[in-house]
């Protein structure tokens, strides 16, 4: 299965890339906040802004204190219908187009 790292849409590996994180949604369950953060990434990555809020509301909440400010603030970045992105180290990120 193919590891797809920023626009994986362009990579045509989408479909992928979900299955994967629904997979591991089903093996640990939905009390593994960095697993529900990495699914609700990507369906903002999808544009699907309710599911992202949704996981990632619940992602918050379960968090540990050291990183629930980050996912928090990707919650809000949901709310308002953008997708997360990471910046590679090294560098500014530059969406491809």
């Amino acid at each position: 299965m193919p590891i797809c790292h920023f626009n994986h849409r362009k990579l045509g590996c989408k479909d992928e890339h979900n299955l994967v994180i629904q997979r591991a949604v089903e093996l640990v369950g939905d009390n593994n906040a960095l697993i529900l953060d990495a699914l609700s990434a990507e369906y903002a990555q999808l544009g699907d802004f309710q599911q992202a809020v949704r996981w990632q509301q619940k992602a918050v909440q379960l968090a540990e204190p050291e990183i629930k400010d980050d996912l928090a603030v990707r919650l809000e970045l949901y709310r308002q219908g953008q997708p997360f992105r990471e910046k590679p180290q090294g560098g500014p990120y530059r969406e491809s187009h």
